[in-house]
């Protein structure tokens, strides 16, 4: 986690270095428009499995594509994946149990923009996403973890989910992004890159 805040941190320096020398230009450094595709890179700093006091051995991590089919409206795709450790429970006879769970998320998304403050993207829209787990047993059997505590070998699911975002331009080419959305983190933030238009 420190290393994160870190990360964060420094890029957050930079950011603010690289805005302050483009603004002496006193022009935006990037307008979002119809037809730009974009690639963004990120990592989870809420990841999901924190709920259940577990450890993250694979911090949550994000690929996706997003293309603007007009100035307010992109259509994307996303992926995910993250690996988790459970903490220690105790099931039926005395037996303790632990787990390690994959997660591995791929999905569409649709979203609604505003760009009209310069160098700014706020958006918000759904994705509709697969989910897949799969649990290897460190401590006990797969089948008394089952039993006792409902934890399945492998799931999956389909599900739909809300996304909320903003990215900034800091470059004509590149970006800085946060979301809010159901997956393998609740909270993203990461970098993206502008590979057409």
């Amino acid at each position: 986690m420190k290393t994160i805040i870190t990360s964060l941190l420094s890029l957050s320096l930079l950011l603010a270095l690289t805005n302050t020398v483009e603004a002496q230009n006193n022009r935006p450094n990037r307008v979002f428009k119809k037809g730009q595709l974009d690639l963004q890179a990120g990592i989870g700093l809420a990841p999901t499995f924190l709920a259940d006091g577990g450890r993250q051995l694979v911090p949550p991590m994000s690929l996706s594509a997003d293309m603007m089919l007009s100035d307010n409206f992109s259509v994307g795709l996303f992926s995910g994946y993250t690996k988790a450790q459970s903490k220690e429970f105790l099931v039926a006879d005395g037996i303790e149990a632990q787990w390690q769970n994959s997660m591995v998320e791929v999905g569409a998304r649709f979203a609604f923009h505003y760009t009209k403050m310069q160098d700014w993207d706020i958006y918000g829209g759904f994705a509709f996403t697969y989910s897949h787990s799969s649990i290897t047993a460190m401590r006990a059997e797969l089948d008394k973890i089952a039993a006792n505590l409902g934890v399945e070998p492998t799931s999956s699911a389909f599900f739909p989910t809300a996304v909320m975002g903003a990215r900034w331009a800091f470059s004509s080419k590149w970006t800085a992004f946060s979301e809010i959305s159901y997956g393998v983190s609740i909270i993203k933030a990461g970098v993206g890159y502008r590979l057409l238009k």
